[in-house]
């Protein structure tokens, strides 16, 4: 699950980003993205092109216009000092009148530049922005603000800077509908092909005459709703991705009742047997689809996308792919080799078929939690392993590895 501060009515999040007037504009404020790693810069410039921009930020003081971040030039027209040591020296002469450690903001922004650039540049932006007075505001907020005794009015230190062109959303937005554009394509072929080859597919793997033409029958209708299951699995992981991770897993528990419903419906009530199963499966499916598609349209204004649900970047599907494909290819090596152990079950005759596959569903069910600790053990090790906390990361590993052993030792005793 995912525990979100922050949330806005949209797409892109606090990055949202609008066109007024020819212009894009930050509604949250300007979002410069700056990275002195070569290789992060590599890797957000493969789904966007930059402009190569640089926040030189002024003020406005009654018509004296400074200089940001606090350099040079802001000492220059504040005190007019044009060495380094000069304006070194007037800070030092104002910053005396704060005694050991700042204890609030106000202090701290003294301490840091002196009382002319707190009272002019400080003090009325801050309690303006946070509506309250600098004493009371802890002194930590204005500690990041950079303070250089140079003529470099670049607030970022950062070898790497720039703005997507066109701005942030579009760049989510392009992410979004190029993976469900791509996604139902592929899933539309591949439910065709496998709709065509069930037979050949499951003679195969070698299954018994008796059962053979029900299990294509079954195959088949399970594999023209492939469909319902992307589409699930997409619209589940993509509001999962905002924060609302409760509401698809209430959809999927009202399909697997409405699965339940629709076999004894039409197993029993209409002897549809196999067919019946498969199609209630199906149906299921669909619901559950269904229930994503109008939770989105009423209550997930982020994901209205409109005619921009058809916009597909070619290159930017071939970038998630590069970066997904290991992960697939793990996960369909375990799938391959359950096929070849289902194979060699299928030539021992209709009654180990069905207790292998009793015997795998269970195995399964055993299994999901296991799989799912491991995934989040990995994503919180690879979050704050891209921050830089090594500590955070062995906390993570060693937290999830005793949580994997104690399901292990109470999967054993049950």
């Amino acid at each position: 699950s995912v525990l979100v501060i922050d949330k806005r009515p949209h797409v892109a999040g606090n990055t949202y980003t609008e066109k007024i007037e020819g212009i894009h504009v930050h509604r949250y404020g300007a979002h410069i993205f700056h990275t002195n790693n070569k290789q992060v810069w590599e890797y957000i410039t493969q789904f966007a092109d930059f402009n190569r921009f640089t926040n030189s930020p002024v003020a406005n003081y009654k018509g004296e216009l400074y200089s940001m971040p606090f350099n040079m030039y802001t000492f220059n027209k504040m005190w007019g000092v044009v060495t380094p040591e000069q304006a070194q020296k007037k800070i030092e002469e104002q910053r005396a009148e704060i005694q050991g450690e700042p204890q609030n903001l106000e202090q701290q922004a003294i301490s840091l530049v002196g009382r002319d650039i707190f009272e002019k540049l400080v003090k009325g932006y801050t309690e303006k922005q946070w509506g309250r007075d600098c004493k009371e505001l802890p002194a930590f907020i204005i500690k990041r603000l950079p303070v250089r005794l140079t003529f470099d009015n670049n607030y970022f230190n950062a070898l790497y800077q720039g703005i997507p062109i066109g701005g942030y959303t579009k760049l989510v937005e392009r992410q979004v509908s190029t993976t469900a554009i791509a996604g139902t394509v592929f899933s539309l072929t591949f439910s065709a092909l496998c709709v065509l080859l069930a037979d050949p597919l499951l003679r195969l793997l070698q299954v018994p005459a008796a059962i053979l033409p029900i299990a294509v029958n079954y195959l088949r209708i399970v594999f023209a709703g492939l469909i319902f299951t992307f589409f699930y699995n997409f619209l589940a992981a993509t509001m999962r991705a905002l924060g609302d991770s409760k509401s698809a897993l209430y959809f999927l528990m009202i399909s697997a009742v409405l699965n339940i419903g629709g076999d004894l419906f039409f197993v029993e009530a209409l002897g549809w047997g196999s067919e019946g199963c498969a199609l209630s499966t199906v149906l299921s499916e669909a619901a559950c689809c269904l229930l994503c598609v109008v939770y989105i349209r009423y209550k997930v204004p982020v994901l209205q996308l409109g005619r921009r649900w058809l916009v597909y970047d070619g290159k930017l599907l071939r970038k998630t792919v590069s970066y997904g494909w290991a992960s697939a290819m793990q996960q369909a090596t375990v799938q391959l080799g359950k096929i070849a152990v289902q194979a060699i079950v299928n030539t021992m005759g209709v009654n180990a078929m069905a207790a292998f596959t009793a015997a795998s569903r269970i195995d399964d069910f055993a299994y999901t939690p296991q799989q799912n600790i491991g995934h989040a053990m990995t994503t919180l090790m690879a979050q704050n392993r891209g921050a830089g906390k090594a500590d955070r990361v062995r906390q993570g590993y060693h937290c999830g590895m005793r949580i994997e052993f104690a399901y292990g030792i109470l999967l054993t005793a049950i």
